[in-house]
Protein backbone atom coordinates (compact mmCIF):
# COMPACT_ATOMS: atom_id res chain seq x y z
CA UNK A 1 0.00 0.00 0.00
CA UNK A 2 1.61 3.22 -1.24
CA UNK A 3 1.89 5.91 1.82
CA UNK A 4 1.36 9.23 1.36
CA UNK A 5 3.17 12.37 2.70
CA UNK A 6 1.79 13.86 5.32
CA UNK A 7 2.06 17.75 5.33
CA UNK A 8 3.81 19.93 7.70
CA UNK A 9 2.57 23.00 9.36
CA UNK A 10 5.35 25.64 8.47
CA UNK A 11 5.65 29.40 10.15
CA UNK A 12 6.62 31.97 7.72
CA UNK A 13 7.48 35.82 8.53
CA UNK A 14 6.05 38.22 5.94
CA UNK A 15 8.04 41.99 6.05
CA UNK A 16 7.06 44.51 4.11
CA UNK A 17 9.68 47.37 3.37
CA UNK A 18 9.51 50.71 2.03
CA UNK A 19 12.85 51.53 1.23
CA UNK A 20 14.89 50.27 4.92
CA UNK A 21 12.06 50.56 6.86
CA UNK A 22 9.12 47.95 7.91
CA UNK A 23 6.06 49.45 7.72
CA UNK A 24 3.60 45.92 7.83
CA UNK A 25 4.81 42.38 9.48
CA UNK A 26 2.53 39.59 10.08
CA UNK A 27 3.60 35.56 11.22
CA UNK A 28 1.49 32.98 9.05
CA UNK A 29 1.24 29.03 9.30
CA UNK A 30 1.04 27.32 6.16
CA UNK A 31 0.34 23.57 6.01
CA UNK A 32 3.26 21.87 2.74
CA UNK A 33 5.04 19.14 2.33
CA UNK A 34 8.04 21.39 1.66
CA UNK A 35 9.24 24.43 2.40
CA UNK A 36 9.45 25.22 -1.01
CA UNK A 37 6.13 24.60 -1.41
CA UNK A 38 5.26 27.03 1.91
CA UNK A 39 7.53 29.76 0.17
CA UNK A 40 5.22 29.64 -2.50
CA UNK A 41 1.87 29.65 -0.97
CA UNK A 42 3.31 32.72 1.15
CA UNK A 43 4.50 34.52 -1.61
CA UNK A 44 1.09 34.43 -3.91
CA UNK A 45 -0.93 35.38 -0.08
CA UNK A 46 1.61 37.98 0.59
CA UNK A 47 1.14 39.31 -3.07
CA UNK A 48 -2.69 39.42 -2.87
CA UNK A 49 -1.76 41.97 0.30
CA UNK A 50 -3.24 45.30 0.58
CA UNK A 51 0.26 45.90 1.64
CA UNK A 52 1.63 44.63 -1.36
CA UNK A 53 0.98 47.84 -3.33
CA UNK A 54 3.54 49.39 -6.35
CA UNK A 55 2.13 53.00 -5.54
CA UNK A 56 4.50 52.62 -2.19
CA UNK A 57 7.76 53.89 -3.01
CA UNK A 58 11.05 51.40 -2.87
CA UNK A 59 8.55 48.35 -2.08
CA UNK A 60 10.24 45.17 -1.03
CA UNK A 61 8.43 42.42 0.20
CA UNK A 62 10.69 39.76 2.10
CA UNK A 63 9.18 36.26 2.73
CA UNK A 64 11.02 33.53 5.66
CA UNK A 65 9.75 30.12 5.86
CA UNK A 66 10.99 29.54 9.51
CA UNK A 67 11.23 25.28 10.65
CA UNK A 68 8.14 23.23 11.19
CA UNK A 69 6.95 24.72 15.07
CA UNK A 70 7.09 21.37 16.47
CA UNK A 71 10.91 21.29 15.76
CA UNK A 72 11.34 25.37 16.85
CA UNK A 73 14.39 25.27 18.77
CA UNK A 74 15.10 21.38 19.13
CA UNK A 75 18.60 20.19 19.30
Amino acid sequence: MPTVPSRDCFRARIEFYCGDAVFHEEEVFVLAYRPAEAMTTCRMWAEQSPYFNPAIPDLVCVVRVLLPPFLAGAG
